[in-house]
């Protein structure tokens, strides 16, 4: 455990150069293994078996070894933190302007360039408004095992930023109320996938990010009614012409976007589950182009 003590009052003279320093401790089973200081107060901690970091009010990042080593100078951001994670080498920090940082503190490397979360922030469409309107929040943004940023926002949308097309994309949404798989019980087989291979001492924590992000859309749009006027919607359309195959169609899509997302996120054993039910949607519609696409795809 990290802990971060900062001072508990305003310097004498008044100005914050002469503040008292931040005192930084970890302790394991309840005893102090290390301590170091810090000039500026500590906004934020986090750390695991592999490294120690504290965020600072004046937008620096310090980490350390778990025996209190100094593994960097300190990284310097262009404002304060606001959301710090970790995972295995991985290290996550938001800032107040929604820039996102990844780091690979094993390699002291980042996968990407710092990423804006504007785009996700559905600041293209606000932009075209006349007036201010109200955006989503970020409920929650993290980091997986393959170093992969996965964001969940309050309107129920939830995204992951790719590495390789340096480009958000979007994971899960309300529009996938539509599908037959929508809370169909396929999910809670990935996150008891997730279980036993966690206790089988298995690296791969990105399974179970998909049931994540698609149970917070799931609770963002019950709460919101949203998911009641689709499901209607969705009735009303499949009685209209031209709409016959309509749910049949979202429902393949549906298992195309969580294939393609467990692809992207890197996480194998979701990525199995799904496209073994993909394969066999694609057997019972009939969908001979598709099936020889798949085939194609997977053996090269």
């Amino acid at each position: 455990m990290i802990e971060a003590r900062n001072p508990s009052q305003l310097p004498t003279t008044g100005r914050h150069t002469d503040q008292e320093p931040c005192r930084v401790t970890v302790f394991r089973k309840g005893q102090p293994v290390w301590q170091d200081y810090l000039p500026r107060s500590a906004l934020l901690v986090t750390g695991n078996e592999l490294f120690w970091a504290a965020a600072c009010e004046d937008g620096s990042i310090h980490a350390w070894s778990p025996a209190g080593r100094r593994l960097v100078n300190a990284l310097i951001l262009e404002s304060q933190p606001v959301i710090f994670d970790c995972k295995d080498k991985w290290l996550l920090c938001v800032t107040a302007v929604g820039m996102s940082y990844v780091w690979d503190m094993k390699n002291l490397q980042s996968p990407h360039p710092p990423v804006s979360l504007a785009p996700i922030l559905d600041m293209a469409v606000n932009s075209l408004q006349d007036h201010v309107t109200p955006g989503p929040a970020v409920t929650s943004a993290r980091v997986n095992s393959e170093g992969r940023i996965v964001v969940a926002l309050s309107n129920g949308d939830g995204f992951a930023y790719s590495p390789s097309m340096y480009v958000w994309q979007k994971l899960s949404e309300v529009w996938w109320v539509g599908s037959q798989y929508w809370n169909s019980g396929a999910v809670a087989s990935v996150g008891d996938l997730r279980s036993s291979s966690g206790s089988k001492g298995g690296s791969n924590v990105s399974a179970g990010i998909i049931p994540f992000l698609e149970g917070g859309t799931a609770s963002e749009t019950m709460v919101r009614g949203k998911a009641v006027l689709l499901q209607r919607l969705v009735k009303q359309l499949l009685s209209r012409e031209g709409y016959e195959g309509f749910e049949s169609t979202v429902s393949v899509a549906h298992l195309e976007n969580r294939t393609a997302a467990a692809m992207m996120l890197g996480a194998k054993e979701e990525f199995r589950v799904y496209l073994a039910m993909y394969a066999k949607r694609l057997g019972s519609e009939g969908l001979k182009e598709k099936v020889k696409e798949l085939l194609e795809g997977l053996l090269g």
